[in-house]
C-alpha cells in the first residue's frame, strides 16, 4: 500500500518540483518585478524533504513548494493510520 501511494504521487510531484524550479529561475531572470519567494533556490537545497514527504516538519521559509505541506500531512497520516490499523487488528 505504501509503495502504491508513493509511486502514484511521487513521480508527478518530482515533475512539478522540476517545472517550478525551471519556471521560477526563468522568471527571476526576465521579470522586472521583485519575487519575494524564490522557489528555485529552495528546491535545489531541500528537494529531498519533498521526495520523502516530510517538508511540513521543517520551517515554512525553507520549503521548496510551500503549498504542498498538506500533501506531506496526508502521506504521514496515511502511514500512521495504516500502522495503527494493523496494530489494532492484530
Amino acid at each position: 500500500m505504501y509503495f502504491f501511494t508513493f509511486f502514484r504521487l511521487g513521480p508527478l510531484y518530482l515533475v512539478m518540483m522540476g517545472t517550478v524550479d525551471l519556471f521560477f529561475a526563468y522568471i527571476a531572470d526576465v521579470s522586472v518585478y521583485h519575487i519575494s519567494e524564490r522557489f528555485d533556490e529552495k528546491c535545489t537545497q531541500y528537494w529531498w524533504r519533498n521526495l520523502i514527504f516530510i517538508q511540513n516538519l521543517f520551517n515554512h521559509n525553507d520549503m521548496c513548494l510551500n503549498w504542498t505541506w498538506s500533501l506531506a500531512c496526508e502521506m504521514q497520516y496515511f502511514v500512521l493510520a495504516t500502522i495503527l490499523l494493523f496494530t489494532y487488528a492484530k
